[in-house]
């Protein structure tokens, strides 16, 4: 595996390296010295940076940022996965960025099918799903939320349908016979499917009953393999391979037959971008997997501008071109929603809390959350920046007006919040110092001696935990060059301890170091948000009258900003 542009980083050197940015300097009470030469104009991210992951015919799994005009593209490869000559390679790519995990599956020259999970910082991928006598995994789609992925593949000549934690290696929530061919997405609530024919919207955990659906292709061949969900609105578009169309269509028909909105070269693979551009893989027929040279193409389906038509290079193959681009999965940088909010701990502190921040659409094969402990802070006295200060909290040392502003960060790049409220805030006046002393006489060879003794205590935090490393709870966004993939990878509290019964799920684990709060957050087909119970060491979260469905645990360890530490999640179908 190869990793020359991807970034590691640990929560020290990631301080070192953006105290070393700012300005490393020592404590001083001149306003002059702590703040930069300037008043900063600070600005929220508007833009975002944007990027794909995509797995392709021959085997790659590749990252590559997306140009604004067409030219040849090189890309950073993240694995390259062993597959049969005659099979579709790479056929399911997905990301979650808020770990930096990618998931991949498909279909390899030596054990069959084959789902794994790799997080950036890794090159060994971990197995989820294996099925040595299956033929070929057409595609499917994934729930950064939920952590399912859902695929189908053909087994002994019967197309299957699975759910699969990727939590829990070698145990399908799901897997049925389903009577055609199908390539499925899934959000954590909804589930979408294409036959070739239509796209449909279908219940996850019974997907041969359509609730809605678009109109049907009006002829043969029935080759719309490649769909996902329009970002703005709740069009769908497909791609109709072996007429190098894009058509669009909604999923309750009420728009008539597909619209076409575009063209691109066989294509096989579609992704879309927040401000509703297409990026468009050419590939090989999921049914009729021929060798196909592989490309990518950026459609706006407005018609306001021109397909940019991007070459692939891979930096991992001496090869001018790739194989087939048989799935892709858009990643963007960060952007913020909402500003973080300033205020006061007990002890007159100020806290800069996290701002919002885009969510995932995974029907539209996108991914924007920040990583999930991942954040830089920014404090501001009187407009200018204090260059000293990156911490989430900060101890007030002069008298001013303060506000603060934070940065996030995922594969894709760095995103800025606007700025927060302002606060007016006097510094404390006085400082009491208490000291305790005892004084004894002794006597020595015949003389009286005065002994003046002090004790300092210091008192350990009770009970064990699991530790973070670094000065700080929340690992600092590094600092990297332009058009480097931002490597950070949130821990997972290691202690946890799951269990079900009926529609009760409970977790327990050991507390985390600088964690000031948890919380149990349950999605799917319950929403819910709980607050856990601490003891002495131990965290415990309980959840009762969970509804049936597919329900996404959470535990989560959480610092004072509500900037995530470390977490343990699980799925399971509640019946």
């Amino acid at each position: 595996m190869k990793h020359s542009r991807l970034v590691r980083i640990t929560a020290m050197s990631a301080l070192a390296a953006l105290v070393a940015s700012c300005g490393a300097g020592s404590e001083s009470s001149d306003t002059t010295e702590r703040t930069r030469n300037s008043m900063v104009s600070w600005s929220a991210t508007t833009e975002p940076i944007k990027s794909v992951i995509f797995g392709t015919q021959d085997g790659l799994v590749d990252f590559a940022y997306m140009p604004t005009v067409s030219s040849v593209v090189n890309s950073t490869n993240i694995y390259s996965m062993p597959t049969a000559s005659t099979t579709n390679g790479v056929s399911l790519v997905a990301v979650d960025s808020s770990r930096s995990e990618i998931v991949f599956g498909g279909n390899t020259s030596t054990s069959g099918v084959e789902l794994s999970k790799l997080g950036i910082e890794e090159s060994i991928p971990t197995s989820i799903y294996s099925n040595s006598t299956a033929a070929a995994l057409y595609g499917g789609g994934y729930d950064p939320s939920s952590r399912v992925a859902v695929f189908t593949l053909i087994d002994k000549g019967s197309i299957n349908y699975v759910l699969n934690s990727i939590d829990e290696p070698g145990a399908a929530l799901l897997e049925m016979k389903i009577p055609f061919y199908g390539i499925p997405h899934y959000d954590g609530t909804r589930g979408l499917m294409s036959n070739g024919q239509n796209i449909r919207e279908v219940s996850i955990t019974s997907p041969t009953a359509a609730v809605l659906s678009t109109p049907d292709l009006p002829a043969p061949p029935f080759d719309m393999w490649g769909f996902v969900k329009d970002p703005l609105s709740d069009a769908v578009y497909g791609a109709r391979q072996s007429a190098g169309e894009i058509l669009v269509s909604n999923l309750d028909g009420a728009a008539g037959a597909f619209t076409q909105v575009g063209k691109a070269a066989s294509p096989a693979s579609l992704a879309a971008f927040s401000d509703g551009t297409l990026v468009v893989g050419s590939g090989a027929s999921v049914t009729s997997p021929t060798p196909v040279s592989g490309s990518l193409t950026i459609v706006d389906p407005s018609g306001a501008s021109s397909n940019i038509k991007l070459t692939v290079k891979s930096m991992s193959t001496s090869s001018s071109t790739i194989g087939g681009v048989q799935s892709l999965w858009a990643v963007e940088s960060p952007i913020s929603t909402a500003p973080p909010t300033l205020s006061t701990d007990s002890d007159g502190n100020l806290v800069c809390s996290d701002a919002s921040w885009r969510g995932d659409l995974p029907l539209s094969r996108l991914s924007r959350a920040p990583i999930a402990s991942a954040r830089s802070y920014s404090w501001f006295l009187n407009g200018a920046e204090l260059s000293d200060e990156a911490s989430e909290t900060l101890v007030v040392a002069e008298d001013g007006e303060y506000s603060c502003a934070v940065v996030a960060a995922n594969i894709a790049g760095t995103g800025n919040s606007a700025m927060s409220n302002t606060l007016k805030v006097e510094a404390p006046t006085t400082t009491s110092t208490t000291s305790s002393s005892s004084t004894s006489t002794v006597e020595v060879d015949g003389s009286s001696s005065t002994v003046v003794s002090s004790t300092t205590t210091v008192a350990a935090a009770p009970g064990s935990s699991e530790s973070s490393s670094g000065a700080s709870p929340v690992v600092t966004v590094p600092v990297v060059s332009p058009g480097t993939p931002i490597a950070v990878t949130t821990p997972s509290l290691r202690s946890a301890k799951w269990t079900f019964k009926g529609r009760t799920a409970k977790v327990t684990f050991r507390k985390w170091s600088g964690a000031s709060q948890y919380r149990l957050v349950i999605t799917g087909s319950t929403k819910k948000i709980i607050r856990c119970k601490s003891s002495k060491s131990t965290v415990t979260c309980t959840a009762t009258a969970l509804k049936k469905g597919i329900n996404a645990f959470s535990a989560k360890a959480l610092s004072r900003s509500n900037v995530t530490l470390a977490l343990s999640s699980k799925s399971r179908i509640t019946k």
